[in-house]
C-alpha cells in the first residue's frame, strides 16, 4: 500500500490465473458502422445510438459557461 504527497492511498493486487482457451469456431461476425444505425452485425440485429452528446447536452453547457469565464493561464484553468 502506498499514499502520494496528497494523502490518497492506492493498493496494488496481482493475482495468478489459469486461463482456459476458448474452443475453436468456424462462424464469424461483419460489422458495418453506419449512420443511421450505430452498428450492425451481419447477423442482423441493430445496435442503437447510444447518444452520449446529447445525453450530457445541459452539463457540457454549463461547464462550458464555467470554463468560459475562467481567466486565461490560472490555476482553474
Amino acid at each position: 500500500m502506498r499514499r502520494n504527497a496528497a494523502g490518497k492511498y492506492f493498493a496494488s493486487v496481482q493475482v495468478e490465473v489459469d486461463v482456459q482457451p476458448l474452443p475453436v469456431s468456424e462462424k464469424a461476425v461483419g460489422l458495418d458502422l453506419g449512420i443511421k444505425t450505430f452498428l450492425m452485425p451481419s447477423e442482423g440485429e441493430p445496435v442503437g445510438n447510444p447518444k452520449h452528446y446529447r445525453a450530457n447536452l445541459r452539463r457540457l453547457k454549463r461547464a462550458s459557461r464555467v470554463m468560459s469565464r475562467r481567466v486565461k493561464g490560472s490555476n482553474r484553468r
